[in-house]
This record gives structure tokens, sequence and C-alpha cells, in this order.
């Protein structure tokens, strides 16, 4: 006796006829093939596949003693961990009849984590009305069921793949393909793939790169999906940090092939055995038919690959393959994707809502800089909807990670890095306060002019130059006029940090590049950060003076000159290592006086004529610069601020402040309780009328050495003479016959 034979004798009675009724009206709303169950007195109608469902899943239907018809709806079902919003979820609810209950699924034998509708039909044949009726209530559950699933995240399951690593769930993570309903595939990355994909089946190792981490894990979710089509699979290690053996041990355990960030690698401290490391590893890799996939940027696999003296220059050893550029709007929503995971999975509607958001924030911003911030801005968005905070105004958010400047490394991105916006308020604000002036005048006497335009250049600077190059000025006047002077009192009232490079005392080029730019690969432990990239890394800025650029030697003048050609115009530098880094933070200031005696031929009359103008010294300068160093050093440092040379009262008044200093320096040293020094007037113009040496030709520095030295030798005299004095005052005369000066106490209070 067949099947059909028994069940249509089953069927056959009021009760059983209702049965057969429903069941075939059901059918209509599921269209999968109705399986009856003799002993139960029930019927089944499940759906087979799952994805991509819009209506109802399942229905049951049974007969129960008293005339009534259970019949059990399956709406949704997914993974225990999703969320949905309330409102929503609540809202669609609230569209169920007033015949229909909501059931727990545990309650009726539904292993399933499920959305599971009872409704009650009376037990006897259905008249054409009642048909209607019910028809007309499975319709609005079926579109109630397909407005559920649309909040729900789509699941897709691997379960074979997933059993394969079972077993190295710990040490291995699967990377299984990206797959979105609405989401178009990227043509050209799945080209990309598949050629990958055939260079990894000839077992050569692949080295992937990619400026960003974004675009690579969604290059490694296309290569998987190709990876699956050729028999294979993909994951990652997940070791913070893995050597080469480890790599080979992972390669051979791996059910499939392994993709490792070589930013996690660490190999042998030798910096002569890392070529030889890791070109052992990639042959040992590709002889035992387990090739790897290495991850990075161009920069982090060059570090790994191009290392120590033992590298190999083999365009197959690895391959190198660039991950084909891809657009914001679908790294965007890769990422929400993504970070969704983490929350169990977030429906198509909410990805695409979040996407939308991600993007709007992201629109007013530079387009280079959205791929560094896209990263922290949408894992930010995923978890304020999952928690809830759905009404958080997130431009605040993106704005304040636009503007993160400061690192440990202080390598500049890509476009150039612009001056930090802390440091640039710092020097706008001093820079353009009408007070620097009678700040430098306190210090510097009898440069008055040479001071209005220093600190004009500088406003100029700080209020015009672009924001990605230094700011930057030339002072030019005889030695001991106050040109580093100057540099040193702009670092103190700035408050930063002051450097002086003196180019006149690197004897040659190598030595003036590694002082500069530090010393590169090939020499053990020699790997260091030179001065120029250690300053531009400074946080909170810095003046550093470039001295005596034109008393070096020609190699290095010229060497230098083109290096700052570079650092001025394009705001960066290159290291020996060959990294960039920018100088947008620095103020440079370059002080010199010309050589072979051209400061004081600049500035003597020529034939029968009076002294030269300002102007016309100007000129003069100018050429000699332009002759010493090049028209183009000298068009981008401006035209040089001259200090003009000190004479007269400026020189008599140096060096009475010199000597009154000094004095007192002394006394404290000397432990000698004085209150007060009083240099006599007269005493710098006496000691400068009897030199007879052309001291004061050397400038003011000349005169600070002689002026402690005079106060020194009489501190000597007047401790020898008084070594036990009250608190007194000191009087500081001059004695112009012996060229020395006499101290003498004039006050004995006690005090």
């Amino acid at each position: 006796m067949t099947d059909r034979t028994i069940t249509r004798r089953w069927i056959q009675g009021g009760q059983q006829v209702v049965l057969q009724q429903i069941a075939e009206l059901c059918k209509k709303y599921v269209d999968e093939p109705v399986s009856f169950s003799l002993h139960d007195r029930a019927f089944t109608i499940e759906k087979k596949e799952l994805t991509g469902s819009d209506s109802i899943l399942s229905i049951v239907g049974k007969l129960r003693e008293e005339p009534i018809m259970e019949i059990y709806l399956e709406i949704a079902r997914s993974s225990k961990s999703i969320r949905v919003q309330s409102d929503t979820f609540f809202t669609l609810l609230s569209k169920l009849g007033n015949k229909v209950r909501l059931v727990d699924p545990k309650e009726n034998n539904f292993n399933k984590n499920a959305l599971l509708l009872q409704l009650m039909v009376e037990a006897s044949p259905l008249s054409l009305t009642r048909e209607s009726a019910l028809a007309e209530e499975l319709q609005k559950i079926k579109q109630l069921a397909k407005l559920i699933q649309a909040e729900l995240p789509a699941s897709h399951s691997y379960t074979e793949l997933e059993k394969q690593y079972e077993q190295h769930k710990d040490i291995l993570k699967m990377v299984l393909p990206y797959e979105s309903l609405h989401q178009p595939k990227i043509t050209h990355l799945f080209a990309w793939a598949h050629e990958t994909a055939d260079f990894l089946s000839s077992v050569h190792c692949v080295a992937l790169v990619s400026p960003d981490t974004l675009s690579m894990e969604l290059a490694l979710t296309y290569l998987s999906e190709i990876c699956i089509e050729y028999g294979l699979s993909l994951a990652t290690p997940r070791q913070s940090f893995i050597n080469a053996k480890m790599i080979q041990e992972l390669a051979n355990k791996a059910p499939g092939l392994i993709a490792v960030p070589v930013n996690r690698i660490t190999l042998g401290t030798n910096p002569y055995e890392i070529g030889n490391e890791l070109t052992s590893l990639l042959w040992s890799l590709n002889t035992s038919n387990h090739p790897v996939i290495f991850t990075g940027s161009m920069e982090q696999q060059q570090t790994i690959f191009s290392g120590g003296q033992g590298a190999n220059a083999d365009p197959l050893f690895p391959i190198v393959r660039e991950v084909p550029e891809i657009s914001l709007p679908i790294l965007a929503h890769f990422a929400i994707a993504t970070f969704g995971k983490d929350a169990g999975g977030l429906p198509e509607k909410v990805q695409k809502e979040l996407t939308r958001k991600v993007l709007n924030l992201l629109q007013d911003n530079e387009q280079n800089n959205n791929s560094r911030v896209l990263r922290p801005l949408a894992r930010k968005v995923v978890n304020d909807w999952n928690k809830g905070r759905n009404d958080i105004n997130d431009k605040e958010f993106t704005e304040n990670l636009q503007r993160l400047s400061l690192t440990f490394s202080g390598l500049s991105t890509r476009p150039r890095a612009i001056r930090c916006p802390t440091i640039q308020q710092k020097y706008l604000k001093i820079l353009t306060d009408p007070s620097l002036n009678s700040y430098f005048n306190s210090h510097l006497l009898a440069q008055e002019k040479a001071i209005n335009e220093l600190c004009s250049r500088l406003a100029s600077e700080v209020l015009t130059r672009p924001p990605e190059q230094p700011i930057r000025y030339c002072s030019q006047g005889t030695p001991g006029t106050g040109k580093s002077e100057s540099a040193v009192l702009l670092a103190k009232r700035l408050e930063v940090p002051y450097v002086n490079i003196d180019a006149a005392s690197m004897p040659d080029f190598h030595t003036a590049a590694s002082q500069l730019l530090g010393s590169g690969r090939g020499i053990v432990m020699s790997n260091q950060a030179g001065r120029l990239e250690q300053v531009a890394k400074h946080h909170e800025g810095v003046v550093v003076e470039i001295s005596d650029l034109d008393h070096a030697s020609s190699s290095v003048r010229s060497s230098l000159a083109d290096l700052f050609l570079q650092v001025l115009e394009t705001g960066e530098a290159q290291s020996a290592t060959g990294s960039m880094f920018s100088c947008a933070n620095i103020i440079f200031a370059f002080t010199m006086n010309l050589p072979d005696g051209a400061d004081e031929s600049v500035r003597k009359a020529v034939g029968f004529n009076n002294t030269p103008t300002d102007s016309e010294v100007q000129q003069r300068v100018i050429a000699e610069i332009k002759h010493i160093l090049s028209g183009a050093f000298l068009s981008r440092v401006g035209t040089p601020i001259l200090f003009a040379p000190l004479e007269g009262e400026a020189l008599s008044a140096i060096l009475e402040e010199t000597i009154c200093k000094s004095v007192w320096t002394a006394a404290n040293r000397m432990n000698l309780p004085v209150k007060k020094v009083v240099v006599a007037e007269q005493t710098g113009a006496t000691l400068l009328a009897s030199f007879t040496t052309g001291l004061t030709s050397f400038g003011a520095r000349a005169l600070l050495e002689f002026g402690r030295v005079l106060a020194a030798k009489a501190m000597l005299r007047f401790f020898e003479a008084t070594p036990v004095i009250d608190s007194c005052t000191l009087l500081v005369t001059a004695d112009p016959s012996y060229d020395k000066l006499l101290i003498t106490k004039t006050e004995n209070t006690g005090e």
C-alpha cells in the first residue's frame, strides 16, 4: 500500500478534511511541500533555504480533541545575540490582529531561536467566507514576517569550513567572504583577487600592500571568496606577535592559507641577519607547498623584506600585489558591517542608514584624511546604535578626530602635515603681540631698526605662511650684534626649546647629513634619528638657529643649502632611513656674517662717496649671499634682516651691563652678602677708550668675554683685601691707566 493511499484514507472524515483544507491554504504562503503526521494529526510546511527569505518560514497545524485547529507560524529566526530596535519591534508587533498571539517556541517544541505566532481555527470544513477570512489573516502575517525579517541581520553559514577550524580556533581566525544583499560586488577587486589566487596556487608567497587597514580587510574577504571557489580557505593568526618559526608552523597546521600582518612579525636582533632570515623563511614556505600571504603598508613591508644586508631583490620573492583603490562609500559600508558583527549583526536597512550617517559626517573633511578617520568613526557609530544612543551628534567627534596630530612617531601623513593648531595659535598670539618689540629692545641694545624689521617679518610669516611650511627668517651682521641672541630670546618668549646647528663646525657632507638626518642602515645599531628629525617631532614647536652657513666648507654649504631648499619649500625632510617627516612646527632662524672681511667692506664707502645708505648695504649683502649660497635659497628665506655694527654708547652700555652681572654672579658664588652692584657712570666709555687692540671690531661677543675677565680679576682683588664683609653695596669704577676695574664697599647697613 502506497503512502498516497494511507494519506487519502487518513484525511477522510470532517476534521481530516479541515486539516487538508488548511494545509493546502497555508502552502500558498510558504510554497514548500506539505508533510502530514498520521500519529499527531498534524501537518508541517517549512522553508528549506532561509537566506534572503521575506515570508513565513514555517507553519505547523495540529488538531486537538476539542474541535479546534492550532496553527503555529514562524515569522522570524536568528541567533540569540542579535539586537533589534525596540521602537521598531513594538511598532511591528502592534500590527498583530486580535486572533493571533505570541507564544514561546520552547513550550511548543520549537528548538530554534524563533518568533512564533499562534492562530486558532474552528476544526470544521471551511466555508467560502471562512476560507477568505483565514487567507486574509495569513496574508497579514506574511507581510508582518517580511517587515520583521528586514529588521534582522542576514546570516550566512559556513558550517563545513568552521568545522575545519574548530581545533585551531585559539590560534587562527577565519576570514569569511563579505556578503551583502544590497552592496554590489567590486568588479576590479574580484579580478585582482582571481589573479592573486592564481599566484598563490603556484605556491609563491604573496605580499599584499595597502595604505589603510580597512581596504586590506575588504580585499582579504574578496580573496577568501575566491579561495573557497578554489577549495581553499583563508585565516589570520590570533597571536599579537609571531616569529619566522611560528609562521612556518602555522602554515603547516592551517587547513588553508594564512594571511600574516607584517607589523606583528618579530625577527632576529642582529640587523645583518634580517634579510637572511626572511630569505630562508620564504624558501621554506615555497618548497613545503605552504605559501603565506603577508599584509601591510608599503613602509611596513619594506621594513621586513628590505631589512639587513642579506635582503633579496627578486620580484617573485615574495610577489608584491597592491590592493586596488576602493571608494569611500564601499569602505564605509564594509566598516559598518564589520563592526556590526560584534553587536550580533546589523539589519541591511540599519547598515545602509549608518553608512549614510558616516558619509555625511565625512563629506566636509579632507578627502585624503578620511581613510584614517573612517575606522574609529564607524566603530563609534555602530556602538552608539547598539546601545540605543541614536540621538548623539557625532559631528564634534569627527572634527576632534581630524584635529588629532600628536603622535609618538612624528611622521607626517599624506597629504602634507600642517602646523599643529595649538602651536599655530601660540605662534599667532605671541608673534603678533605689539609688546614683542619692546621685549627684544629691553634685551638688545642699539638694534631698534633690526628689531622692528624682525617683529614685522615674524608677524608676516605667522599670518601668511602656508601651514605646511616652517616659519623662517634670515639675519645678517657683524659678530656680536645680537643675531643669535635674538633667536634665543624668541624661543624664551614662545616658551619652546632653542636649538643651534652650527654649519661651520661640520667638516664634510657626510658628517652634516648624519648629524641632521641621522644614520642609515649598514652599521650595526647605527640607525639613529638626526637632530633635525628630533626637533621636528617636538610637540611644542622649536626655534632652530642655523648659524654660519656661509662659513661652512663648499661641500657642506652646497648640500645644506639644497636640503633647506626642500625643507623650506615642501615643509618636509627625508631621514637617512627613507621616511619623511614634517618640519611645519619649526621656526628657522638663519644667522650669518659674511666671510673674508665682507661684513666690513659692504658697509664702507666706495671712492669719495659718503657712507652707504641702509638700502645700499642691504643690496650688497644680498649680492654676497647669492654668490655664496644661491638666489633660490635667498628667495626662500627672504630679504636678510641687517643687524648694524655696535659702537659708541651701545658698546659702553653692553660692557657696563656685563660687568654688573659678572660682579653680582661672582659675589654670590663667593658667598658675599652683597645687596646691590653699582657701576659708576662712564666706566664703559673709559675702558673702551683705553683699548689699543681693536677689540671693538669683534662686536659685543668679545666685549662680553673681556668684561667678565675684568670683573673676575677685580672680585679676586677685592676678596683678598676684604675677606669678610657685612651686607653692602659694591661700587665698580674703571682705572684707565691699568685697564682694570676697582671695586669698593660703599654701604654697610648690617641688613
